[in-house]
């Protein structure tokens, strides 16, 4: 059972619907693998259910029953994440056998992508697929870190947030496994180090970049993709 939960106020707003996707997509995944949020999420539900049904209903303009009408009559319109799943030709073999072990509803949400899947090396020991996010200051990804290897030391730009999927790493902050979330953001400068036993894969969402510390971060920044 995950030991480090999202803050009730991100579950709250999750609940109430508004978080971006891609924080939505991490909440919602992280909530199928932990009862206790979970339950606060059902919780926060219902109380915001609740809320509405004091909330005195507003008179109806005139023809707003036929505009009603006419949106049933229109066409559906699929939503854009609703396509097709990824081919096996457009992803590699050891990519399907990392999408099996993903999480609902990551998994899905991942195999209905129209984008082609890869991963792509991103240093020693760490691997990266950037998935599509729909908002062009979030990048959403998952990242995979050899067993023992560490990410470079970093900090953030605005915040950061990280589901671990399989496997488990650590950093000065403590240890994290399945199903675990950490929250880092500018006040925080970190080495996230995968443990020896397994390599760790890990759903990244990151607002406002992140940003290498050090006299070697002060060098590779520039060329800095993550």
């Amino acid at each position: 059972m995950p030991e480090h939960h999202i803050a009730h106020p991100m579950l709250m707003d999750y609940a109430a619907g508004s978080m971006a996707q891609p924080v939505a997509m991490l909440i919602a995944t992280h909530v199928a693998l932990c009862p206790e949020c979970r339950a606060e999420v059902s919780r926060f539900e219902a109380i915001g259910g609740a809320l509405l049904d004091q909330i005195e209903p507003a008179a109806l303009t005139d023809g707003s029953f036929d505009v009603a009408l006419a949106r049933l009559d229109a066409p559906y319109e699929p939503h854009p994440a609703a396509t097709r799943p990824v081919s096996v030709h457009s992803v590699n073999h050891a990519l399907l056998s990392d999408i099996a072990v993903l999480p609902e509803p990551l998994r899905s949400a991942i195999t209905q992508s129209p984008a082609r899947l890869s991963w792509r090396r991103r240093g020693i020991g760490l691997q990266e697929i950037v998935l599509p996010s729909g908002n062009p200051t979030i990048r959403a990804s998952l990242l995979k870190i050899s067993p023992g290897a560490s990410m470079p030391v970093h900090t953030h730009g605005g915040t950061e947030l990280t589901l671990v999927l399989a496997g488990a790493f650590r950093d000065a902050a403590g240890h994290y496994q399945r199903g675990d979330v950490t929250l880092a953001d500018r006040n925080i400068n970190h080495r996230p180090v995968a443990d020896e036993q397994d390599e760790c894969l890990c759903f990244a969402v990151v607002d406002g970049g992140i940003r290498l510390t050090g006299i070697f971060g002060r060098i590779a920044n520039p060329m800095l993709r993550l």
